[in-house]
């Protein structure tokens, strides 16, 4: 839940690449999701206060995205 109060869904591997959403979800440092994660996190509400509604839609479509189709790693340097 956003700081403004909207609710927002997100599944485990998406909320993984937030720090700041995986660290409100998940009580482990561990960057694996395994099904006990992913069991705690169905149907939480987990606050989120500092970041207004507008904003984590921006991140959570973000993640959502990254996790369908990863980014392209730079494969050359800017000289």
């Amino acid at each position: 839940r956003s700081g403004d109060g909207e609710v927002f869904e997100l599944n485990a591997n998406a909320a993984k690449l937030s720090k700041l959403i995986a660290e409100a979800v998940f009580d482990d440092d561990d960057d694996a999701v395994d099904e006990d994660d992913e069991d705690d996190a169905d149907n939480e509400i987990v606050d989120i206060p500092k970041v207004k509604s507008e904003c984590l839609r921006k991140v959570i479509e973000f993640c959502e995205q990254y996790v369908k189709e990863p980014l392209n790693p730079i494969t050359h340097t800017m000289e």
